[in-house]
């Protein structure tokens, strides 16, 4: 019996010395790593009007060292350029041709540089210049790439927003205030040499589009602000919009905000 028993207890003991470096195996094993997430990427609107403005130097969004920066707001804007102030009184009887649109892409172009586009859409709604010209703001922030490669870079940026039509013409829409005035605006249009097409009776707008033959014509910002608020202001004019993109998803289009 006590032969049998010796045996076992042997068994017993090699066996917990076994478990034990197994289980000290196991705890000192590099743990394995779980899939690394992306990181999230943030967009950024203007809250005016849905208009979709391009990711630059984002309002309201934290920064480095967990600051958190408040909305771009145009008392905000007015106090750090002390004179945006002067110059918008200044500007505040004029009539749209009266305007020096140099000095006005100055203005919009020193905000878009410590702002982004956003800060831009900011001024130019809040202080009534965006509804005095009426330039669509789409157009406007196009004027944003001028700097870094001239009209081709405007030219492309709108293409990638397609703004640019099958012609190869920035495309629009003009509100009318009555149908019985079309022929008349057309007879303007054509004078600044842009296209017309079709009316909507349903929406009172004219599609228009204008070559790129003509805009190439204008070798400054300023100069082709000037020609874009000629075009937006023509008798009998109320509304100028950028086209609405359509993307297609699951063979269905769908128009998006612009």
């Amino acid at each position: 019996m006590r032969r049998l028993f010796l045996p076992i207890l042997s068994l017993a003991l090699l066996s917990t010395l076994l478990i034990g470096w197994n289980h000290s195996v196991s705890a000192d094993a590099p743990r394995q790593k779980g899939p690394t997430l992306p990181p999230i990427a943030a967009t950024e609107e203007s809250g005016q009007g849905g208009t979709t403005v391009p990711p630059t130097h984002t309002s309201g969004q934290s920064q480095a060292g967990g600051r958190f920066s408040p909305p771009v707001t145009l008392d905000a804007l007015l106090k750090q350029y002390p004179d945006l102030k002067p110059y918008l009184d200044k500007v505040a009887n004029m009539k749209v041709g009266e305007m020096d649109f140099a000095e006005f892409y100055s203005q919009i172009a020193k905000i878009f540089k410590d702002k982004g586009a956003s800060g831009v859409a900011v001024f130019l709604q809040d202080s009534g210049l965006l509804q005095k010209m009426g330039i669509p703001l789409s157009y406007l922030d196009l004027l944003s790439a001028y700097d870094k490669g001239g009209l081709d870079a405007v030219v492309k940026l709108a293409k990638d927003r397609k703004i640019i039509n099958d012609k190869d013409e920035m495309s629009g829409f003009l509100r009318l205030d009555a149908k019985s005035n079309l022929d008349a605006v057309k007879a303007d249009l054509e004078k600044l040499g842009v296209s017309t097409y079709a009316y909507d009776d349903d929406a009172d707008e004219l599609e228009i589009g204008i070559p790129q033959n003509i805009l190439a014509q204008f070798q400054t910002p300023g100069a082709l602000l000037d020609y874009l608020s000629r075009v937006a202001t023509v008798t009998h004019v109320v509304g100028f919009r950028a086209p609405t993109p359509v993307i297609k998803q699951a063979g269905t289009p769908q128009a998006v905000s612009s």
